[in-house]
Order: C-alpha cells, then sequence, then structure tokens
C-alpha cells in the first residue's frame, strides 16, 4: 500500500514539474491580412441635433453634464456604473 502512495505522489509530482517546465505557446509567425471592405456610402457626420434630435432640447449642465430632452421632466434618470 505505501509503494503504491509512493507511486501515486511521483506520479503526481512528475506531471506538475512537466507542466512547470512547460514554456508558453509559440506565436504565430505571420498575421493574416484582414478582409478589405469597400468602403460604402455613409451619412454625414455632425453635431447630434443635425438629425433625428433637432427638435428636442440639448445642451450642457453646470456641473458639465450633457442631456438631451427636457432638463426640468417630471422623470430624471441618472445612470451610475462602476468599471472595477
Amino acid at each position: 500500500m505505501a509503494r503504491l502512495i509512493r507511486l501515486i505522489f511521483f506520479g503526481f509530482a512528475l506531471c506538475l514539474g512537466l507542466a512547470a517546465c512547460a514554456g508558453s505557446p509559440a506565436a504565430p509567425t505571420s498575421i493574416p491580412a484582414a478582409p478589405t471592405v469597400a468602403p460604402t456610402q455613409a451619412e454625414p457626420v455632425g453635431p447630434v441635433g443635425a438629425g433625428l434630435y433637432a427638435d428636442i432640447p440639448q445642451g450642457v449642465t453646470a456641473e458639465g453634464y450633457q442631456y438631451l430632452g427636457d432638463p426640468d421632466a417630471a422623470l430624471n434618470l441618472v445612470m451610475y456604473s462602476d468599471f472595477l
């Protein structure tokens, strides 16, 4: 029984040693080229109010936050986020 336990221990130690000695996988020698896409006709880029939101009040608050819509609305939605 002691011989079996010793054999299992040394086998496990051998596996750990081989895993620790293994290097990181080799990096590819060449980077495949990205497929080229034909340019398409895009909408002109302009200020937010230049298109879909032209008739909605927008601006910047005294604290420096941007708003879109009535700042005195009955409902104010504040988004909190955490990037940890």
